[in-house]
């Protein structure tokens, strides 16, 4: 009765504390929590003047206590690519307020060190130099799977420097597929993006549609990374990967320390209007007001930031008890116009 009671509270503390409380603090309660169910059980025999049994008592407590360590023991260690970047130090924040080890990697030429989670392990490099990366997974044994974030983004700029997205983004993709598959490293979460569908689908867009005709290079390099990491599970169908393509997103961590903070003039909407709020630029240009919207202004699809870090952490779940290649849609199904954001 005292095992089975202990075992029901140290549960029931996982399920409803553990998305709330550090492994630490999470500890100590479910140890309390064990505690105390066991010892209010032992006191029904004592109540009817039956011999306490200790040794049962702490037989109680050991196995709860191993099973408490097995838990945060099993928790797993993340590697993260440009984990500095907006979309990256929010998953980070996520993850490591679920108690993971995170270790990030950035060469922070667009993301910000002040982003980064204090409690996460830190490396300055390149994805396109392989020795910064086999230098991490030196260092680092005990990575277990990888999100990679790491890559140029503004679509513009693409245009104007289509070899520069080229190189970075597929070049260091190789580099890090390479690294990782010689270390044994098999998952990986991949940020793409719902530009992989090009112009040629109608919405909603679904997985299950055709990829490619991409109108720019940035498109282009997220489409053909998919394509590449399909044909590397091809030739080791022990890897797990996930593509998650998403859409617009948007806002910021509820604490405020970070958010959507571009270098130089912000490239999306919703930088921009913050910009524009706070006076540090003058006026926001809307370009386009005969759209077949209720308002003639384009829509797209948004989602919170937060929400999309949440994805991510599904995403690794789903990839600890899997293998191949899952596309996966990150949005919200609704668009929202220029003028409702």
């Amino acid at each position: 009765g005292q095992i089975l009671m202990g075992g029901l509270a140290t549960a029931t503390v996982m399920i409803f504390c553990a998305d709330k409380l550090s492994p630490v603090l999470l500890m100590i309660t479910m140890l309390a929590s064990s505690l105390l169910a066991g010892f209010i059980w032992g006191l029904v025999p004592a109540l009817f003047k039956a011999k306490w049994n200790t040794n049962e008592t702490l037989f109680t407590l050991m196995m709860n206590y191993i099973a408490i360590q097995l838990v945060l023991f099993f928790n797993i260690i993340w590697d993260t690519t440009g984990g500095a970047g907006y979309i990256g130090s929010h998953t980070v924040y996520r993850l490591i307020e679920q108690g993971h080890k995170v270790v990030v990697f950035d060469n922070f030429e667009t993301g910000y060190y002040e982003a980064i989670h204090p409690d996460a392990e830190v490396y300055e490099g390149d994805l396109r130099n392989r020795a910064d990366i086999d230098n991490v997974f030196d260092e680092e044994s005990d990575i277990d799977a990888v999100i990679h974030f790491a890559g140029l983004k503004s679509v513009g700029e693409s245009v104007s420097m289509p070899l520069r997205y080229y190189h970075n983004n597929i070049t260091g993709t190789l580099h890090l597929c390479d690294i990782m598959n010689k270390y044994g490293v098999k998952k990986l979460v991949f940020s793409s993006s719902a530009t992989v569908y090009g112009m040629n689908n109608i919405s909603p867009l679904k997985e299950d549609m055709k990829t490619g005709g991409t109108t720019n290079p940035y498109g282009t390099t997220k489409y053909m990374i998919e394509i590449i990491l399909d044909d590397f599970h091809k030739g080791d169908n022990e890897w797990a990967v996930t593509l998650l393509r998403y859409f617009n997103p948007i806002g910021a961590h509820k604490s405020g320390r970070i958010g959507e903070n571009p270098n130089g003039i912000p490239n999306n909407l919703m930088p921009y209007i913050g910009r524009v709020a706070a006076g540090q630029l003058e006026r926001l240009t809307i370009f386009g007001g005969d759209y077949p919207t209720p308002d003639g202004t384009c829509q797209r699809d948004y989602l919170h930031v937060v929400d999309l870090a949440v994805g991510h952490l599904k995403a690794l779940e789903f990839a600890k008890d899997s293998m191949g290649v899952e596309a996966i849609n990150l949005g919200t199904g609704n668009g929202i116009s220029v003028l409702d954001l």
